[in-house]
């Protein structure tokens, strides 16, 4: 897309590069550039593996581990994509230590609570999305002054839980499996 508009000239080559050579872009391009080391050095599948004994060993109790890590990455990540690139090596780790079938069931919760976990929670926390900040901004400065950190997980308290429950249920009942995990 990018290389189209320069060739047919739509806008200035300056305008159309901008986004390049922003803060964001630079900060993105550094999650996917640790993500990449942390998976090349092995310290997720180590922390995988710490991880793993302690939760106890069942395909439940292993999705529930990772859409906690989920939930605790999202205040602190502020890209949707940056967490799901950080989770996708944990998965896969956690995928391998455990043995389970590649297209099976508990592959397939795994997976589900993964991408669940480290998306889900984008509008409950305020810090999580870039948008939530400029629903935030939209907002009369009344509401701001009521809706700062706490106050926006307070509102959106309610959904969160809703969500979560809904997704757990759902979970148990579509991906309900007797696969055991071999670690």
């Amino acid at each position: 897309g990018v290389l189209a508009l320069l060739i047919l000239g739509v806008a200035p080559a300056n305008e159309i590069l901008q986004g390049f050579s922003s803060s964001e872009f630079f900060m993105a391009m550094s999650i996917f550039g640790v993500g990449a080391v942390l998976v090349t050095s092995g310290l997720t599948f180590r922390a995988v593996l710490l991880m793993l004994k302690y939760i106890p060993p069942s395909s439940f109790f292993h999705s529930l581990a990772l859409i906690f890590a989920g939930f605790v990455m999202t205040p602190v990540l502020p890209s949707a994509n940056g967490r799901v690139g950080l989770a996708g090596p944990i998965m896969i780790d956690m995928l391998t230590a455990l043995e389970y079938q590649p297209k099976g069931k508990a592959s397939t919760q795994i997976a589900v609570a993964t991408f669940t976990g480290f998306t889900l929670f984008a509008s409950v926390f305020l810090t999580s999305k870039p948008i939530n900040f400029v629903v935030y901004g939209l907002l009369p400065m009344q509401v701001q002054e009521q809706f700062q950190w706490s106050g926006w997980i307070y509102g959106a308290g309610v959904s969160a839980i809703t969500m979560m429950t809904l997704t757990l249920i759902s979970m148990a009942i579509w991906y309900r499996n007797d696969e055991k995990p071999k670690l």
